[in-house]
């Protein structure tokens, strides 16, 4: 049967909503820049619930291995730290002399300036040196003292003295100080009062 509808009447076209869902895809693992203790991250984006993974190492170092550096480091420190110590090793035992060069020009120069006689003491015992009546400095027992000089110098508790006088010149006399690393000789000259240093000597 056919049915007539009238002219104010208007089919209505049939809709239909379509609805397109997103299909899950699987994304390829992209590595990170940066790698933590030798591991490289990965990251896996195909949804809010995927988790991180780590996968084998990829260069770097086992805990094994540092521990071993570490180990071979703390012997060379051993055996180096104690060349470095002051008066055992050659560089402390230059620097000694270094230092006790230092005060025989103190004590001349101020012999000079105050146009007096100015006194360089060295005390072999108890490993002190300096200008007489003021601090001294001391230095380190394994180093060996030796001075030369007028026997009216030294008394006898083993205290040497090393006159300067005002015009520059000296009582004159030699200072060694000797070590395993060495010897070295500070030299006062009697008519100039200089100091000269020579060393190292075996």
């Amino acid at each position: 049967m056919v049915s007539l509808r009238g002219a104010d009447e208007v089919r209505e076209p049939k809709t239909h909503e379509h609805r397109f869902l997103p299909t899950r895809t699987k994304r390829r693992c992209a590595p990170l820049q940066a790698s933590v203790l030798g591991f490289r991250v990965c990251r896996f984006a195909a949804s809010r619930n995927d988790a991180e993974r780590v996968i084998g190492p990829q260069g770097g170092f086992t805990l094994l291995e540092m521990t071993v550096v570490l180990c071979i480091l703390a012997l060379c420190l051993g055996v180096a730290i104690p060349k470095f110590q002051s008066g055992t090793g050659p560089a402390g035992l230059r620097t000694m002399a270094r230092s006790v060069a230092s005060e025989l020009r103190l004590a001349r120069s101020t012999a000079i300036g105050k146009a007096s006689t100015a006194r360089f003491v060295l005390d072999i015992p108890q490993h002190r040196f300096g200008i007489d009546g003021q601090a001294g400095h001391p230095i380190p027992n394994d180093i060996k003292l030796a001075v030369t000089t007028a026997d009216t110098e030294v008394n006898p508790n083993g205290v040497a003295t090393l006159a300067f006088f005002p015009d520059g010149s000296s009582i004159g006399g030699k200072i060694t100080l000797q070590a395993k690393s060495g010897r070295y000789e500070v030299a006062i000259n009697w008519l100039t009062g200089g100091v000269q240093i020579n060393g190292p000597l075996q």
